[in-house]
């Protein structure tokens, strides 16, 4: 390496955040809420059109792993190094350094904005008078069913399970379940003078999608979906480019200790911000991992017992 690519001390000093392996000037890692933002618009359509069971959420710090990848980019594009990945082509594809730091900029972007917005939300995101007519009715309707179903064991199950549940999520699937047993069993519950209401199907019904909307409507969960989004796409540019890097500089480690493992890196660097402990450069590993596998989509959990449709039967014969 030659003389003018090495780090200035100097400059180096005023750097915050923890130090890294550069041979770039301090003033690049200055963080710009617009820079963050036309990257997050420039990368919008590609994050959009992932196929959600290929999205893996992150194993580390976003705002730390968005650092290491712009520290990693611009190693990258030093001269000659960025000759020498240019030269391998198809190899890397789409996966180029300039790419890297684009994808390192949106997740910091979005990671910022992650941590703004849970910051300041609020629990209280559905109308308390919604809740408490919520819960006043699952209290009427678990009588009726326990009154009439109770000796059953099935139902007897399904009404402890149903007043075990806390939450908001919780409150909106007791209202479909519970609005199945009355669809189920409308003719003999519909008997009852006391707990029973004609219009109870329906608006258990509509509570629980009137919950669900509320809780829809918080936009912690897209940016948080984005976040995720952003996280697997630069994982993937970041793993292609490390593992170029070791080949291109398997025969000079110090080369390569500027191509940390991201995860390596990351979980070193927030390890030593927590124990306030002296930072030191970070060295990559001598192994390279292979490449993130989608995790994929589970398998839709079995319905819980009495969920309920209209016309099925799901407890009492």
């Amino acid at each position: 390496m030659s003389q003018s690519n090495l780090p200035n001390p100097a400059q180096n000093t005023l750097i915050k955040a923890p130090a890294l392996p550069t041979d770039v000037p301090a003033r690049v890692l200055s963080y710009d809420p617009l820079v963050g933002e036309e990257a997050f618009s420039a990368r919008h359509p590609s994050l959009r059109a992932m196929d959600p069971s290929q999205v893996i959420a992150p194993n580390c710090d976003c705002s730390t792993a968005a650092a290491v990848s712009l520290q990693v980019a611009n190693a990258a594009s030093v001269p000659p190094r960025a000759a020498m990945f240019t030269a391998l082509g198809t190899f890397l594809g789409e996966h180029t350094p300039e790419l890297l730091r684009t994808q390192a900029w949106t997740l910091w972007y979005l990671e910022s904005r992650l941590q703004s917005i849970l910051a300041t939300k609020t629990e209280a995101r559905v109308s308390p008078a919604l809740v408490d007519e919520a819960i006043k009715a699952r209290v009427r309707v678990v009588r009726l069913l326990d009154y009439h179903f109770g000796d059953n064991p099935l139902m007897a199950a399904e009404l402890r399970d149903i007043n075990l549940g806390s939450g908001f999520m919780d409150l909106a699937s007791d209202m479909t379940r519970l609005a199945g047993h009355i669809s189920v069993h409308k003719v003999q519950l519909s008997a009852d003078p006391v707990n029973y209401r004609a219009d109870d199907e329906a608006k258990l019904r509509g509570f629980a999608n009137e919950i669900l909307a509320a809780l829809n409507g918080d936009r912690s969960n897209e940016t948080a979906d984005l976040r995720n989004r952003a996280w697997t796409q630069l994982s993937t540019t970041y793993w292609n480019l490390k593992a170029a890097a070791d080949f291109l500089f398997r025969n000079s480690p110090p080369e390569m200790a500027l191509f940390p493992a991201l995860r390596t890196a990351v979980v070193a660097i927030t390890s030593r911000s927590r124990t306030n402990h002296a930072v030191a450069p970070v060295v990559a590993d001598a192994v390279v991992p292979s490449p993130a596998a989608p995790i994929a989509t589970p398998s839709p959990a079995a319905p819980p017992i009495g969920t309920g449709l209209p016309g099925g039967n799901p407890l009492i014969g």
